[in-house]
């Protein structure tokens, strides 16, 4: 049978005598060799004991070990020599990684921790008469073992307690070995059962003075006499472990504690060996943690924290289950250095740490299943809880925390500041509150997250009784402090509380920086008595200092200038953080302050887009932007306003301009996805709910319209929605909404006369009315008798006008308009029920008067200018194009200025070339005509396009001449030609033309609007120039400034520019 290598190791290894069993085991440890060692250190060896002849028997040749034997016979030779020459030595080693945990011996097939080969025999000796007790000893210290390894101390220690009884029983009581066993297995015990490690000291203390040979015991002495504060004795056996074994770990640790004030130099001092043992790591770090060294902490931590270094369990074993609780602590540690306790949010960024420290903890609390000490860990299983729970975010994991954390007592300031928060962001503010107010001892951290819980309930009481109580805590006024005082000033002044915060506790305190208490008092009265003059002085002359503290407390600044109107510089404070991340609360007052600084309409805008794109709804900011954005007819960019402050808001404002955006627009498919919710609205206000109908109308969305314009005019006293209801008849399709019937049916309205009166009534015939059942089924021109509800007497009622609800409506107001003091707008008409739509059209509108002023000849005279051509005669209704197209094709032309007197352009300059009426039909008409084609992309303000929609709208905008014709194919085909050719652009600047010009005032009619759009478009660019053939601008530009030229010019300039840039190119093949 062919014997393996491993096999024959096993023989040898089984037949050395226990003398050279120990000198090798001696040797292993002492070099420091790991168990891969031991085979080749076996070959060696068996040359020395067995001679050559056994070795060759056992291993064959080996031509390689020749060259080694003597040199390593030589080196066993000088070791076994030191062993040999001290027998009576106590043994020690250098526990590594591997073995560092047990020093084991075999023993009639049972493992016996910590004792040496002389102790084991000395047991022997002493039991050796007591057969029955000798063999219950060690089934007893198996046991024992086992059950210690099971993580069961109490019943473990039941059982020592048993052995004692019985050693007692066998007068064995005063010899010293076995009470020395005994003391030191009940220290075991006791140091893994909860409020008896000091117990568990004792117990090491006396095995070492009854029997101070053994290494194990010294150890645990020598940790014991420290923890105790004996730090003489601790002193005493560390010199006597280190004289033996300069690198035993436990007794280097004890030595660096020792001596506090030098921890650092301590740990530098020792071996790379003994500072890299988790045992000496352990014992440090646990120690300055314990007595709260802090400055010790850092120099202390282990390589272990680091996140690079993985963390693993040893086996599941009583000698490594401090190793292993240390382990899960440091996993604790490092999980906590990166979490922070945020009251907005519970996130946890570094996953891969985050789910490694959830496993390694829910695999820490798996050993001890079944244990006896499941209960004393209860921190290490809310931690596995809590990482589990930031996870999954499962509810489920909440009620877990809260049942460990009653386990616990409740004593943990920082578990009980991670439930609470985990409750309160669960919406659970109750019992947040109720555990921060049961906390032992109130800490600012406590207190911070209690006053946020009450703002978050709203209680704003509390949270003022709260802020009071935060302040008695503070012990300084640093930046921190100052940020939390403010902070609490602005949440209180929300509510109008501000006054409620006691300040006057803070002047004791000390300061930090002087200027933080006076800035704190005058942000405080800021919000209680308002803005003063001398709070704009110190708030310039102390700017510089608050700027440099902390940016939390900057941030306060910036809203105190706010507060005391000096928006300038609040909204230099915020430019000031360039790129720097900015608040929400930084960017509402800065938004505010352009607004009313009305310093940069561009920004404001910007602003406003930022909030609305990146976060939460702001009602007032959506309204601010509403209004900016529809002074510059950006009806495109208020569109998507509406549309978005609709998902968060039901406001009738957003209602009316998302329908006014649709049809400035002309987009029917937008305001198609919203009639529904327009025509539905619950309406406030009558005039908001008719611009809406009216619109609805225009898009032909007929049935919506009406039925919202009804509601409003059935009440008699709404005179304006009565009006409007009236001219809806212009718009509406006669037949679908005027309808008549040929009988009285349910729903209908009946008008009535009674015993022939000229006076009428009106009835609606409702189904359980009993009136109402008598009129059922009869025509018009039908005569019945109805008797009264009380007496007898009987009336003759005859039956008019049968028709549905919008037709009874119209005929009531219809007979109102014949009452001048109705308060109807009609009343002026004689309006009969046949007459034609198109006559009260030109009644309300105005036809051209027959004798019209002669502007024309005012016009020609330059008395007027072409832009207040069309609004000063009724014959062109205020209609730009028709004033132009009346000028060119039916008078004289437009006036224009001399080509001559223009300053020439740089052909080389790059410049943004803008259409106004004048510029934009010329071109239109060239184009059109085949007689020019442009090349350039022209601008023009979006309001010229409103206007242009609006002809177009008008039936009266309409016009018919037998050398041009202004209707819908007109201006479709203009529309398409100015998307092709222009950009259409929103003019911000004309915002804050408008503020620097009209403070206090609007501009409200067409043509100022008009203008004031130009001139922004000016403004908008710096290398802009107007083309235009109205005079009126002339009188705003200078000439020699080259922002206008005339249409006749810009001709001339496209062409010589063309050519000039022709004959400017360069012949890279001319060398001169």
């Amino acid at each position: 049978m062919n014997i393996t290598t491993v096999e024959k190791l096993a023989i040898i290894w089984k037949s050395l005598k226990p003398k050279s069993y120990n000198i090798i085991t001696r040797i292993i440890v002492s070099a420091g060799l790991g168990l891969m060692a031991i085979p080749s250190l076996i070959q060696v060896v068996c040359l020395y004991f067995f001679g050559k002849d056994f070795y060759l028997t056992i291993f064959g040749q080996s031509n390689i070990l020749v060259g080694l034997i003597v040199v390593l016979i030589g080196l066993i030779y000088n070791i076994i020599s030191q062993l040999i020459d001290a027998p009576k030595k106590p043994e020690n080693s250098i526990k590594n990684s591997q073995i560092s945990n047990s020093k084991i011996i075999q023993v009639q097939g049972d493992f016996y921790e910590g004792a040496s080969s002389q102790d084991l025999q000395e047991i022997k000796e002493i039991l050796k008469d007591n057969s029955p007790l000798k063999d219950e000893w060690f089934k007893q210290i198996q046991l024992y073992k086992n059950l210690l390894n099971e993580y069961k101390p109490k019943t473990a220690l039941k059982l020592v307690e048993a052995l004692e009884t019985r050693l007692n029983d066998s007068n064995l009581s005063s010899n010293s070995i076995l009470r020395s066993e005994i003391a030191y297995l009940k220290g075991l015990c006791l140091e893994m059962i909860k409020n008896r490690v000091t117990d568990a000291y004792k117990c090491f203390i006396i095995a070492y003075e009854l029997n101070s040979i053994k290494d194990v015991v010294k150890e645990r002495a020598c940790i014991s006499y420290y923890m105790t504060e004996e730090y003489d004795k601790a002193q005493v056996l560390v010199n006597d472990i280190l004289s033996t074994n300069s690198l035993n770990e436990f007794a280097n640790a004890i030595n660096v504690l020792l001596k506090p004030d030098s921890i650092a130099e301590g740990m530098n001092s020792v071996s790379k060996i003994v500072s890299g043992n988790r045992d000496f790591n352990r014992i440090i770090h646990l120690n300055v943690r314990n007595k709260e060294q802090f400055n010790n902490l850092v120099t202390s931590h282990p390589q272990l924290i680091q996140d690079g270094v993985v963390l693993t369990l040893l086996e599941s074993t009583h000698q490594n289950y401090k190793n292993n609780l240390y382990i899960a602590e440091v996993a604790i540690t490092r999980f906590l250095r990166e979490f922070k306790i945020l009251f907005n949010t519970i996130d946890y960024d570094n996953n891969r740490l985050l789910i490694s420290t959830h496993n390694l903890l829910d695999s820490f609390m798996k050993l001890l299943q079944n244990s006896e000490i499941t209960e004393y860990y209860v921190q290490i299983d809310f931690f596995r809880v809590f990482t589990g729970y930031l996870i999954s975010k499962d509810d489920a994991a909440v009620f877990e925390l809260q049942r460990l954390y009653n386990q616990n007592n409740n004593n943990d300031e920082l578990l009980s500041l991670i439930l609470s928060n985990v409750l309160q962001q669960s919406d659970k503010i109750d019992e947040a509150i109720q555990i921060l107010n049961g906390m032992s001892q109130e800490t600012p951290n406590s207190i911070s997250l209690l006053l946020y819980c009450h703002y978050r309930a709203d209680d704003i009481e509390s949270y003022a009784t709260t802020a009071n109580r935060r302040i008695k805590l503070l012990e300084k006024i640093d930046s921190l402090a100052t940020e939390e005082i403010l902070r609490m000033v602005g949440v209180l002044a929300v509510h109008d509380k501000a006054k409620d915060i006691d300040l006057d506790k803070l002047s004791n305190i000390s300061v930090e920086v002087p200027q933080y208490f006076e800035f704190i008092k005058i942000y405080r009265d800021l919000y209680v008595s308002g803005p003063k003059e001398e709070y704009t002085e110190w708030l310039l002359a102390n700017k510089d200092v608050i700027l440099k503290s902390e940016i939390s407390i900057s941030h306060y600044l910036q809203d105190a200038f706010f507060l005391n109107k000096n928006f300038d510089e609040c909204i230099t404070i915020v430019e000031l953080k360039e790129d720097q991340f900015l608040s929400a609360f930084e960017i509402s007052n800065y938004i505010w302050a352009l607004h009313y600084a009305k310093a940069n309409n561009h920004k404001l805008l910007k602003w406003l887009k930022h909030w609305r794109n990146n976060l939460p709804y702001n009602s007032a900011f959506t309204k601010l932007e509403i209004q900016k954005r529809t002074l510059i007819s950006d009806w495109g960019e208020c569109l998507d306003i509406c549309k978005y402050a609709i998902s968060h808001d039901q406001d009738e404002l957003f209602m009316l301009y998302l329908a006014i955006s649709c049809f400035h627009l002309n987009s029917t498919d937008e305001i198609e996805n919203y009639v529904e919710t327009l025509a539905k609205f619950n309406y406030q206000n009558a005039v908001t709910a008719l611009q809406v109908a009216n619109i609805l109308l225009q898009f032909k969305f007929h049935k919506e319209g009406m039925e919202l314009c009804y509601y409003w005019a059935k009440e008699k006293d709404n005179k304006q929605a009565r009006t409007m209801f009236f001219m809806s008849f212009l718009k509406l399709p006669w037949d679908d909404f005027f309808v008549t019937f040929d009988e009285v049916e349910e729903g209908c309205y009946v008008f009535y006369k009674i015993n022939g009166k000229d006076e009428g009534f009106v009835k609606i015939i409702e189904p359980n009315d009993e009136f109402s059942k008598q009129l059922l089924g009869h025509k018009t021109n039908d005569v019945i008798e109805i008797k009264r509800p009380l007496g007898n007497i009987v009336d003759s009622y005859k039956i008019g006008i049968i028709c549905n609800k919008y037709l009874a409506l119209k005929m009531e107001i219809i007979e109102e308009t014949k009452n001048p003091q109705s308060g109807l707008g009609m009343q002026s008409f004689n309006i009969e029920e046949d007459g034609s739509p198109l006559d009260i059209i030109h009644q309300i509108a105005g036809l051209p008067n027959e004798n019209p002023y002669n502007v024309y000849e005012e016009y020609y005279s330059q008395k007027i200018l072409f832009s207040q051509l069309a609004f000063s005669t009724s014959e062109l209704r205020e209609n730009l194009i028709h004033a132009y197209y009346k000028l060119v094709y039916e008078k004289n032309g437009l006036l224009k200025m001399d080509p001559k007197a223009f300053p020439l352009l740089d052909f080389f300059q790059e410049y943004d070339f803008i259409l106004d009426f004048t510029s934009l039909l010329h071109f239109y008409i060239l184009e059109k005509e085949g007689k020019y084609t442009f090349k350039n992309k022209f601008k023009i303000p979006s309001f010229i396009m409103v206007l242009i929609n609006s002809y177009r709208n008008k039936p009266l905008g309409m016009v018919h001449h037998e050398d041009y014709v202004l209707d819908k194919e007109y201006y479709d085909h203009l529309i398409a030609w100015i998307n092709e050719k222009c950009e259409i652009i929103n003019p911000a600047s004309l915002l804050d033309i408008m503020d620097d010009a009209t403070t206090g005032n609007t501009i409200e009619n067409e043509l100022g609007r008009y203008l004031i759009n130009q001139a922004a478009m000016v403004q908008e660019f710096p290398n802009s120039v107007l083309i235009t053939d109205d005079l009126f601008f002339y009188t705003m530009y200078p000439l020699s400034q080259k922002k206008l030229i005339s249409t006749d010019v810009f001709l001339v300039y496209e062409m010589v520019k063309d050519t000039a840039i022709e004959f400017n190119v360069i012949d890279p093949s001319d060398n001169e």
